[in-house]
């Protein structure tokens, strides 16, 4: 009986942390309302505005300046301005919504990995997604910018796992069929789910079979058919993201107003393009410049600098493992190798 009420008690101080984070940010919003809002806010509720009238997702009649809405914000908004007409309310309620979506999707992702171990990991590192560390931190909790593009990444990461240790056919290609839906709504989007999700897990992929074949060899390359199944029902996830991409390139450009990403180009390639990653990975992390060390950002500054510290020398580990060739193939692990170096370049 002791142990049993034991296993409750990081649910219930998680489940209180993540409520107690959940009220705080939006009661911060709500009272800071009018000099919280910037222009990109009130954008995002003018446009769900307009296509709760129109009863659409998606709007002929708006400029989308970056990136065209198409799983993002704006899903979430438009359906609560069916309901509500004060702006400031669907702001907050909707901010609601989305950090909770965005828990959902995380324990979903957890859950797909190891279903007996998920509860007590989201209880006890859920609230973390919820605190306002930094700027970057305060978009994504309390602007709910790009909360959309979070939890595609961890869906997707989810899926990966469901097709992998689904049982039977049956299973396994309905979550390649929900996989293949979702990467082609986010490359629907934009290059921003391809870039942070999708195209590191195509290289992952393609890593993944130089590992089977240092492990089965040639002479057995189409041996293991399960592992080739899987791998092109999460390769098709993957080209689904691209197929995606492309549709927003060649049709939906010519059909409403944003600016197209395939003029981009490489930048100029430096050292101090390292550096600038470092600073905004601290900065990310609630690192405050400036800070004097006996203070409480001075302590929080120490802490974030401890935790990059940590975050990297995992990353070096990992590399060693490898090089050392010590660590089979994992899929996290090599993902935010090859993220990380997307990222950079």
């Amino acid at each position: 009986m002791e142990n049993n009420n034991r296993r409750w008690i990081p649910v219930i101080l998680g489940t209180m942390l993540i409520l107690v984070f959940l009220v705080a940010n939006a009661g911060v919003t709500w009272l800071n309302y009018f000099n919280f809002i910037d222009s990109d806010d009130a954008s995002e509720l003018i446009l769900a505005k307009l296509l709760a009238q129109e009863g659409g997702i998606m709007s002929p009649n708006w400029y989308y300046s970056t990136e065209i809405r198409v799983l993002n914000t704006q899903l979430i908004y438009s359906v609560l301005f069916h309901f509500f007409s004060d702006f400031k309310t669907v702001r907050i309620i909707g901010q609601i919504v989305l950090s909770t979506l965005m828990l959902a999707s995380y324990y979903f992702c957890l859950r797909s990995v190891d279903a007996e171990k998920a509860r007590n990991r989201f209880f006890l590192t859920g609230f973390l997604l919820l605190i306002p560390m930094s700027d970057a931190w305060t978009f994504l909790n309390m602007k709910s910018y790009y909360v959309p593009h979070i939890m595609i990444s961890f869906f997707a990461f989810g899926l990966y796992f469901r097709v992998k240790n689904a049982e039977g056919i049956k299973k396994s290609v309905f979550f390649c069929t929900l996989g293949i839906l979702l990467g082609f709504g986010a490359g629907l989007g934009g290059i921003r789910s391809l870039q942070l999700t999708y195209i590191p897990m195509g290289l992952y992929l393609c890593l993944e079979v130089w590992g089977y074949l240092e492990r089965q060899g040639w002479e057995k390359v189409f041996e293991d058919k399960h592992f080739w199944t899987v791998w092109i029902e999460n390769m098709s996830c993957a080209a689904a993201a691209l197929a995606g991409f492309l549709a927003n390139t060649f049709v939906l450009s010519g059909l409403y107003n944003f600016k197209s990403y395939s003029n981009m180009k490489y930048r100029y390639f430096s050292a101090g393009n390292v550096f600038n990653v470092w600073n905004d990975l601290v900065q990310a992390i609630g690192y405050v410049e400036e800070s004097y060390i006996f203070t409480l950002d001075g302590i929080c500054n120490t802490m974030a600098l401890v935790l990059t510290a940590v975050l990297l020398y995992n990353c070096f580990a990992v590399v060693k493992k490898h090089v050392n060739r010590m660590l089979k193939y994992e899929f996290i692990k090599n993902y935010q190798k090859i993220g990380g170096g997307v990222f950079v370049i």
